[in-house]
């Protein structure tokens, strides 16, 4: 991906730093994926998964240090940025980010029967959201998925085993992304008119 006349704008940098920090660990990312021993029909979906919650972890980071317009005028670059690379998968990642988001707003704290009280840990809330929300998953509902749904995959485990590679790879990329953050001087909250 080129980012040709973009390095003077700061929101433009801040969109496409994520990108280019993914781009550049998506070996490490797919060796989190062998290790947790993914069979290699969700190669795809896993890789998928990798890029939205990552690009969400780095939506949350960018609101915490300049503010919410800043956030979504990043996100609607990063939108432009892969719809220009593939049409329409930049529609694709925004609509997956919607499903992130959902799946971290819902408060699950028992299992589908109501008997053992947890809390679900948020990486797995959001593996368990695009196993089943994502066409290129073998797990993909095209409907609204249900509590007994979450139990059956095409391999069992494979919810816990892509939490444990989302979880891997925010902190690569929190280790990597906090600190250029924090050097970044002020950039103006944007407001966004609608």
């Amino acid at each position: 991906m080129e980012t040709p006349g973009e390095r003077g704008d700061r929101v433009q940098q801040l969109a496409w730093l994520p990108i280019l920090l993914i781009t550049e660990q998506e070996e490490l990312f797919e060796t989190y994926s062998r290790e947790e021993g993914i069979d290699e029909a969700y190669h795809d979906v896993v890789l998928t998964s990798l890029w939205v919650y990552l690009l969400h972890v780095s939506h949350g980071l960018v609101r915490d240090r300049f503010g919410a317009g800043t956030a979504r005028r990043a996100r609607e670059i990063q939108r432009e940025i892969f719809n220009r690379e593939e049409p329409d998968s930049g529609d694709a990642i925004i609509a997956a980010l919607d499903l992130v988001e959902r799946a971290l707003g819902v408060d699950i704290h028992s299992d589908p029967d109501r008997t053992i009280p947890f809390q679900m840990p948020a990486e797995l809330a959001v593996a368990l959201a695009l196993l089943l929300g994502l066409p290129d998953s073998p797990d993909y509902r095209s409907r609204k998925a249900k509590p007994s749904d979450y139990a059956v995959h095409r391999m069992p485990g494979v919810d816990w085993r892509l939490a444990r590679v989302l979880g891997k790879g925010r902190q690569v990329l929190t280790e990597a992304l906090e600190p250029v953050l924090g050097r970044l001087a002020y950039v103006p909250d944007l407001v966004l008119v609608q």
